[in-house]
């Protein structure tokens, strides 16, 4: 096969085309951003690895082999044959390392056909060659053996030792955490490979961290093929403010901040009073923004453990276009197959931590290393108990009638805006004790502490049918 493809002529693909003749327009997707071959002399492999030497793309090879699947009509099962070019290329490159983690070439093989689906996206010109090598060389990291020599090859000391999960075809076990690391990693490529000018929410809170570190693992060294977009109400704590700048600044991408203050002096809406919740009138905000950057699609961290009408939630989930949610009109998603195109005027929300559980995004927070706001750890704070709930005491909460202020430890286990959401007594102040915590809790983080949730049984509901998040 190998004579076959360096005897066919090269030629560019529709889909290459396409990107082509849109390299000008805005935000673009998959390869936005500088050339990551050139720019840059190696990569980072997920969760602390040191930096893989990155090859040079082998555009003539891709030529090529971009005709003969086009030619043959050939599907991604195809590729672990049509790609032996590019996978000797690689481990002509990596043997040192992958030879010191105790993986053969047959092992390596193995990987390699395990990704056979985004190699093929690359020789289709869907992904960059950054992107797909990797995620190939994360693959190969978790792939490592148990016991084997890690010195100065940058493989996690451990990982396979560490895994306790799903056993694959390959022999090797993996950690349910690497499982949704997975599939919400694949959600997001396919999110960008599909849609023309996409966008993640980020509030600040740990969800939103946690998709920052996903989007890292998918789409570095280059930059992401998406703005981060923050919906302020103009209540956000302070420490989350102070968060969200600073992280975006850290990763060197842009951030869009769409304020609720601004679509209230537009008379858009109408300004509920001091000290008020503005919670509902961030879903007209958001799909001002979404109209105004041509926004088709927005990634937020929605999971479904947090809510009844979240739990209904598509991972690709459509909005029409005023922006509104029919759960009764959404595509299935059987076996992971997802279908991303939405008409003019629509756009689509992807949910990639879905599936998740918020003990599991503490427990990826804790294996990951990610920073949090430090409001989410114990710390003392004045309150005022309201409702049920204890509200931070601050220039739109002050205590009312009968109310007194308590200095109380605390923490706070869902943010949002300040006036609706509340913080719980605890003394957890690290992140092994919050886990602890989470594990022995009996009710959602939304359902403890977001006034919002509970203005009526379809309260979160009726939002999301407004457009919220």
């Amino acid at each position: 096969m190998t004579a076959a493809v360096s005897d066919i002529r090269g030629s560019v693909s529709p889909r290459e085309a396409r990107r082509a003749a849109a390299a000008a327009d805005g935000y673009r997707t998959r390869s936005r951003g500088p050339d990551v071959s050139s720019a840059f002399s190696g990569f980072t492999v997920p969760a602390g690895s040191e930096n893989w030497p990155l090859p040079d793309e082998p555009a003539d090879l891709k030529q090529q082999l971009s005709a003969l699947l086009a030619d043959q009509g050939l599907d991604a099962t195809s590729f672990p044959v049509a790609g032996e070019p590019v996978s000797a290329r690689l481990w002509k490159a990596w043997e040192p390392r992958l030879s010191a983690a105790g993986i053969g070439y047959e092992s390596y093989l193995d990987a390699v056909a395990e990704y056979q689906r985004e190699m093929w996206l690359w020789a289709n010109g869907e992904r960059t060659w950054a992107q797909c090598v990797s995620g190939l060389a994360g693959r190969l990291v978790r792939r490592g053996a148990p016991g084997a020599s890690t010195a100065g090859t940058g493989l996690l000391e451990g990982a396979a030792a560490r895994s306790n999960g799903i056993s694959h075809r390959s022999g090797r076990r993996v950690s349910h955490l690497d499982e949704l690391e997975s599939h919400a990693v694949f959600v997001m490529r396919e999110v960008a490979a599909e849609s023309e000018r996409p966008s993640l929410l980020f509030s600040g809170g740990k969800d939103s961290a946690v998709l920052l570190r996903l989007a890292e693992k998918a789409f570095r060294p280059g930059r992401f093929p998406f703005p981060i977009v923050h919906i302020d109400t103009g209540h956000n704590f302070a420490e989350v403010l102070e968060y969200r700048d600073r992280r975006a600044a850290e990763l060197g991408e842009t951030l869009i901040v769409a304020s609720v203050q601004e679509t209230i002096d537009a008379g858009k809406v109408t300004d509920p009073g001091h000290g008020a919740s503005r919670n509902r009138l961030q879903s007209v905000t958001l799909l001002d923004a979404i109209a105004e950057h041509g926004f088709d699609a927005a990634i937020g961290g929605a999971r479904r453990d947090e809510d009844k009408a979240r739990a209904k939630e598509r991972v690709l989930s459509f909005r029409d276009a005023l922006g509104q949610w029919d759960p009764r009109n959404q595509r299935p998603e059987l076996w992971h197959l997802y279908q991303g195109v939405v008409r003019p005027g629509e756009h689509l929300r992807a949910f990639p931590l879905s599936d998740w559980t918020e003990l599991d995004v503490w427990q990826y927070i804790a294996r990951e290393g990610i920073e949090l706001p430090s409001i989410y750890f114990a710390h003392q704070r004045e309150v005022v108990s309201r409702s049920g709930m204890l509200l931070a005491v601050n220039e739109w909460i002050q205590p009312g009638p009968g109310e007194t202020a308590l200095l109380e430890t605390v923490r706070y286990r869902t943010v949002g805006d300040s006036t609706c959401t509340g913080a719980v007594r605890s003394s957890a102040a690290t992140i092994d004790e919050v886990i602890a915590e989470v594990a022995s809790s009996r009710i959602t983080e939304r359902g403890a502490t977001r006034a919002d949730d509970k203005f009526s049984e379809t309260a979160m509901e009726d939002r999301k049918r407004e457009g919220y998040f």
